[in-house]
């Protein structure tokens, strides 16, 4: 990907998404049907502006046969990927909705600018967490009233990330 920020979808039968993986310059995706040549699990939906390059198949088998070192990247790369993927089916199966949401908030939070507070709608949250925008929403509403974070027009400030933590380790239904 050259430019741009692209957002990895999992979609149910019914139409609701689940965000799987966002991508930004530099990253690649679609390896998997390159490697397997089946068609793709997840769609790609650009999030702003963005410009991307394809690789046909045979092209991308020929260069990581001729190159192991780049053999071994596409796999750790993937590697990765699927531990991740690993990690939020558990969240989903085994933590409940404020669980996955204050998971979800941290992860956003170490990865936040340098302004100090999360750029995110409860919309693209949601899809991140696998809820509805509304139960987001109640969450949100619920830990603001408790001074554990500041909200405001797609951004969010973390207060008080102890409490959050505590949150995320918690299991349920």
């Amino acid at each position: 990907m050259c430019s741009g920020r692209i957002a990895i979808l999992l979609a149910s039968p019914d139409g609701r998404e689940l965000v799987i993986n966002e991508m930004s310059p530099g990253d690649g995706f679609g390896e998997l049907g390159l490697i397997t040549g089946q068609l793709r699990s997840t769609s790609a939906v650009a999030r702003e502006p963005s410009e991307v390059f394809a690789i046909p198949r045979g092209d991308f088998l020929a260069v990581i046969e001729a190159r192991p070192k780049l053999m071994r990247r596409v796999l750790e790369t993937t590697a990765r990927r699927l531990s991740v993927s690993s990690e939020r089916e558990s969240a989903l199966a085994f933590q409940n909705a404020p669980a996955r949401l204050a998971r979800v908030l941290l992860q956003l939070d170490r990865q936040a600018s340098a302004d100090g507070y999360i750029t995110i709608g409860q919309e693209e949250l949601a899809q991140r967490v696998g809820l509805v925008r509304q139960t987001t929403a109640i969450i949100l509403g619920k830990w603001r009233r408790a001074g554990w974070l500041v909200t405001g027009r797609g951004k969010i400030v973390l207060l008080n990330r102890a409490a959050l933590r505590r949150q995320a380790d918690e299991l349920g239904s």
